[in-house]
């Protein structure tokens, strides 16, 4: 047998073996996060977005926002109002583009393979989910989302919302201010809390696109013992706007979408204040006529920065929708990440 012919079957024998180890270890490595997963949700660890301190209130009787809070809910409510409406519609449309049927989507309850499984977990805490810190990622496996609740808090704004809120307010108290001026009911309701909501269902709906669209574990890479979506954007480009579609889509009705893509934009005058600020500068122009190059640095080992997802779902959406959005294609082009 010619050398070639040898040096060939050693190859294909050493690719065969690690094609062996590699699978062992993706299912020993899912095996280690699912028996996590169970002894969270037997000791009932997991926790739920938070809502603002401000809006608890709403739910008392005697507040005129009481019957809004019933009925919409609050950023962070999944379980009724606004945000179960949302789950609802996603559940429908990944059953409808899926080749499965998923029972039901479930929030921090016992898991079932039928079932879209999403768990929100506190990284303040020590947890077995430090590997997800400040991230919501699908796991590839068992249709199993998990997510931090102060990733939820932090792309939502809230602690923002909260601060101008208490400059606004300048001491009064805020139940008062609610119920007895219509107008800052409205700024609030609509300004602040409509993106807020919006924000936080594109996360979560995201990953239950890459779930309804067949994103399977071979898609995602090995990293600390988890499976993890490959760390860089233009490696998983497609899956993303795969993702980011399914979860503008679930949003129903054109005026729902056209509130979620306002959300959008502010959401990306905030970040690129951010970043501007960071270089002792401000944003001082509108957004639609920003043309300033923009480095970011990539942290998170399962999607790119904030800015960066927020100018993509903004790119996917002006090429699904009649929303005028090119000037978030202009930005997106000129933003760079940085390994």
């Amino acid at each position: 047998m010619q050398r070639t012919q040898i040096a060939g079957l050693i190859l294909i024998g050493v690719v065969l073996v690690i094609g062996i180890v590699v699978k062992h270890t993706v299912k020993t490595n899912n095996d280690v996060i699912f028996a996590a997963i169970s002894d969270y949700t037997e000791k009932g660890l997991w926790e739920l977005p938070r809502k603002s301190k401000y809006f608890t209130y709403t739910y008392s009787e005697g507040s005129k926002l009481k019957a809004y809070a019933e009925t919409s809910g609050w950023p962070g409510e999944l379980e009724r109002g606004f945000g179960k409406e949302y789950l609802d519609n996603a559940l429908q449309y990944a059953n409808r583009i899926s080749d499965k049927s998923y029972s039901e989507i479930r929030i921090n309850k016992e898991l079932r393979e039928n079932a879209i499984n999403i768990y929100f977990f506190n990284s303040d805490r020590s947890t077995p989910f430090d590997d997800y810190k400040d991230n919501c990622a699908y796991l590839g496996f068992k249709n199993i989302v998990i997510c931090d609740i102060n990733l939820i808090r932090n792309v939502s704004l809230v602690s923002y919302i909260e601060n101008e809120l208490e400059s606004t307010l300048e001491g009064q108290h805020f139940s008062t201010i609610l119920d007895n001026k219509p107008s800052f009911r409205k700024l609030v309701l609509l300004r602040h809390l409509g993106p807020a909501h919006n924000v936080m269902l594109w996360v979560i709906g995201h990953e239950i696109g890459h779930i309804a669209s067949g994103h399977k574990t071979g898609h995602f890479a090995e990293a600390n013992g988890f499976s993890k979506i490959m760390q860089f954007p233009e490696e998983t480009a497609d899956l993303e706007i795969e993702a980011d579609q399914f979860a503008f889509k679930s949003f129903g009705n054109t005026e729902t979408r056209a509130a979620f893509f306002w959300a959008i934009h502010e959401m990306t005058t905030h970040e690129i204040n951010k970043q501007l600020l960071a270089k002792g500068k401000k944003l001082d122009v509108n957004l639609k006529d920003f043309n300033d190059p923009i480095l970011l640095k990539v942290i998170s080992k399962t999607h790119p920065p904030m800015l960066k997802r927020l100018l993509a779902f903004g790119v996917a959406i002006n090429r699904n929708s009649s929303f005028n959005a090119d000037y978030l294609e202009k930005i997106n082009e000129n933003t760079r990440l940085e390994r």
